[in-house]
């Protein structure tokens, strides 16, 4: 599945502002199987999901699976959960072209019973295109200073949102497809009925 870079990862940044952005993570090998497996999830989705959005989507691929458990991940999530992390949820996002599919400004954990009750999650957001303002451009709000921000987000990079940082991204206005996939952890289980629960072991 191809060697994975070596990891840049701001831990100041992140605690202070609540997300960070790593440019240039994930390998171009990986991010195209990602994005493979992600576009004929997302041409089916009615069979595997009530919304556009895939949930668990290493639920219905192996190799996703494999790739959500990855080292690279363990390795990253254990740099900011520490010692000890769950899985959540590994959710697929493309937007089509021209498709009215937008996120308005919310936070992790405000759905579901965690609502940040002392769980630590994190969303791990790997880019598989290109963001721009025409394909639905992705904005987070500082946690020290309430400013909005739109990271530059190419292909490869990976922007880590923790569970109580507020964002949000337009529709697609482009002709071309934008995909995201969203790998999301906590430092303790959360029980949601769908969505996975087990420790993050390798």
């Amino acid at each position: 599945s191809g060697k994975m870079k070596a990891m840049r990862f701001d831990a100041e940044h992140y605690t202070k502002k609540g997300w960070v952005h790593i440019p240039q993570l994930i390998d171009e090998d990986i991010i195209n199987s990602v994005k493979d497996i992600g576009g004929s999830l997302r041409r089916d989705y009615e069979k595997d999901s009530e919304w556009k959005g895939i949930s668990c989507a290493g639920r219905f691929n192996e190799d996703l699976f494999e790739i959500y458990t990855s080292q690279i991940m363990y390795d990253l999530t254990r740099q900011i959960l520490g010692d000890v992390v769950y899985l959540f949820n590994d959710q697929i996002i493309i937007k089509l072209p021209n498709e009215l599919f937008a996120f308005p400004e919310h936070y992790d954990n405000q759905y579901g019973p965690n609502k940040n009750l002392g769980t630590h999650t994190i969303n791990i957001l790997w880019v598989l295109d290109d963001i721009t303002v025409e394909n639905g451009s992705l904005e987070v709000k500082n946690a020290d200073n309430e400013r909005w921000n739109t990271p530059v987000l190419k292909r490869g990079d990976v922007l880590v949102i923790n569970g109580n940082t507020l964002h949000r991204s337009d529709h697609n206005k482009s002709a071309d497809e934008r995909g995201l996939y969203a790998c999301v952890y906590a430092d303790k289980p959360i029980t949601v009925d769908g969505f996975y629960r087990e420790k993050f072991i390798r």
